[in-house]
């Protein structure tokens, strides 16, 4: 195996979150071991240059040294890249300003004995909360029966079906997800 291979793996190890940021990363021996058998560790050496020089790898000297993760992603070094990245941002802020103004339907569910509510989630439209919150109840141990009336009356503001039919049950509510300030 190449260093450059080494460093492709070891890249993509540090952006799926196998090894987060602040965690130790193999030492040369232990990278030597396992890709370069019966080589120098100045092979492995190689292979962490790039990771390195990408600013997703810092060496520290010392007793506790070694080479650890600090970013999960290279580090932009140029104007050019700093543009790229200006431009996802404005394409960002963007999308986040369609959906300032925008309902969603929020969807919590409480047991019944306790009255602990949990699994808070949300939703575009209110057809999709009711439609979850029916399949959530099933999935919960409720009778389908149950679970469509549960979520109906919680979506709609109809009747809400006897809570001795079920351990759970669930609320629909308007939410705003982002609200302008003042």
């Amino acid at each position: 195996m190449t260093p450059g291979e080494v460093t492709r793996i070891l890249g993509e190890r540090i952006a799926a979150g196998e090894y987060s940021i602040g965690e130790k990363l193999p030492t040369l021996e232990e990278l030597q071991d396992a890709f370069f058998a019966g080589k120098s560790t100045a092979v492995a050496r190689v292979a962490y240059a790039p990771l390195i020089d990408c600013g997703m790898v810092q060496v520290r000297q010392g007793r506790y040294g070694g080479h650890f993760v600090v970013s999960t992603q290279p580090i932009p070094k140029s104007p050019n890249e700093f543009a790229g990245i200006s431009g996802g941002l404005a394409r960002l802020v963007g999308a986040l300003a369609q959906v300032t103004d925008r309902t969603f339907y929020g969807v919590e569910f409480q047991d019944t004995v306790s009255g602990e509510r949990f699994g808070r989630s949300f939703h575009a439209t209110v057809i999709g909360a009711c439609e979850f919150s029916s399949t959530m109840l099933m999935a919960l141990g409720e009778k389908q029966g149950y679970a469509d009336k549960a979520a109906s009356a919680a979506a709609f503001d109809l009747p809400a079906p006897d809570e001795s039919d079920g351990k759970y049950t669930v609320r629909i509510y308007e939410q705003q997800l982002f609200s302008e300030r003042s």
